[in-house]
C-alpha cells in the first residue's frame, strides 16, 4: 500500500473473524511493508499460534486492529504511538498460514471482541476519522 494511496477492498465471508484481503497484499514477497490503517497505540506485539507474528494497534474510537502472519516486525514496540500509514511489519506467512502465499491477515474489533467490518474505516478521509 503505498503512503497516501488507499488500497482496493474485498471484505471476505468469514464475518466471525472480520478477515479483509487488501488487494495488491496477495502472493507478494516477504518483507512487502504493511502500514497502519490507523493512529493508534501498539497495545501488542508478539507471536499466537494461529497469526504467528501478529500486531493490535488501538485506533482512534478505542477499536482494535489486527495485523496477522508478518514476517517481521517494523521499528516499533508494544506502548509506541504509531500514525496513518507508518510501516509496522512486513508480509508473510507465520502462524497458521505457514506455506501459503504471502499475505495479511487483518480484522477490526470493537472493545469486547466484536469484529466490525473494517471497509468504512478504510475508505474514510482523515476528516471522517476525526484526525
Amino acid at each position: 500500500m503505498a503512503s497516501g494511496h488507499r488500497p482496493s477492498v474485498t471484505v471476505g465471508e468469514r464475518l466471525e473473524t472480520a478477515v479483509v484481503i487488501i488487494k495488491g497484499l496477495i502472493s507478494l514477497p516477504t518483507r512487502n511493508p504493511v502500514r497502519s490503517t490507523t493512529e493508534g497505540l501498539i497495545i501488542r506485539l508478539g507471536q499466537n499460534r494461529l497469526g504467528g507474528n501478529v500486531i493490535w494497534v488501538m485506533g482512534l474510537g478505542r477499536q482494535t486492529h489486527y495485523y496477522a502472519h508478518l514476517s517481521d516486525f517494523g521499528a516499533f514496540e508494544t506502548g509506541d504511538r504509531v500514525r496513518d500509514g507508518d510501516i509496522i511489519g512486513y508480509v508473510g506467512d507465520t502462524g497458521n498460514a505457514r506455506g501459503t502465499p504471502h499475505h495479511l491477515h487483518y480484522g477490526v474489533y470493537e472493545l469486547g471482541g466484536t469484529a466490525i467490518n473494517p471497509f468504512p474505516l478504510l475508505t474514510a478521509t482523515a476528516s471522517q476519522k476525526g484526525v
